[in-house]
């Protein structure tokens, strides 16, 4: 029954590294201020699908109690790569290419 939950593993890490990325490029690698914007609003989100899917360990069922337990380590720790590892990773590759940056208006720590 845990097969089940590696699509959406797979959906949720790819779309938390999306949106990070984008953020990323937006702010010309500023990680407090991506941090700050979407950083925050992916662990919100993350962590109200960690809350409902471990709420799922205390079934009954052994098969819906094992699958939510997959499914809250799982997104807890795609959640935690898109968030704190991906950018890091995003800044020593932007640094080693040498990819000139550009000042970006659609950053929220540059609208001052």
């Amino acid at each position: 029954m845990n097969v089940m939950g590696l699509p959406l593993l797979l959906g949720m890490g790819v779309d938390f590294s999306i949106h990070i990325q984008l953020a990323l490029r937006r702010c010309q690698g500023d990680l407090l201020a991506v941090r700050r914007s979407v950083g925050r609003a992916l662990l919100l989100a993350g962590s109200t699908t960690v809350a409902g899917f471990g709420s799922l360990a205390f079934s009954g069922n052994a098969g819906m109690a094992s699958l939510g337990l997959a499914c809250a380590l799982g997104v807890t720790l795609a959640l935690l790569v898109a968030v704190y590892l991906l950018p890091v990773w995003w800044q020593v590759w932007y640094r080693l290419e040498g990819l000139p940056g550009r000042p970006s208006r659609d950053c929220p720590s540059r609208s001052v």
